[in-house]
């Protein structure tokens, strides 16, 4: 039951900074491409990022758990320690 905890806080953990990467990702293709400097470009990275970070805080983290998760069936596959799969078509 640990590990199982254990997993889902790393894909918490790796979803969040994932963002991180997206960011690093557009910031190699403005580059890459040389439409802006590297000194312009992390400098408006850095600036959008922190912008985006204090006007929405964690916004798409709580509408993804409180509309699209459901919390009840999560919890009680948890503590039954059912098994399943999903497949996706």
């Amino acid at each position: 039951m640990t590990f199982l905890y254990i997993i889902v806080d790393l894909v918490i953990i790796f979803n969040f900074i994932n963002g991180f990467h997206d960011s690093a990702n557009s910031t190699a293709t403005v580059v890459s491409t040389k439409v802006l400097s590297p000194f312009s470009t992390v400098l408006l990275v850095t600036t959008f990022n922190f912008i985006v970070f204090v006007v929405f805080p964690l916004r798409v983290a709580k509408t993804m758990g409180i509309r699209f998760i459901i919390l009840t069936l999560v919890q009680y596959l948890v503590r039954n320690h059912r098994s399943f799969n999903v497949s996706f078509h």
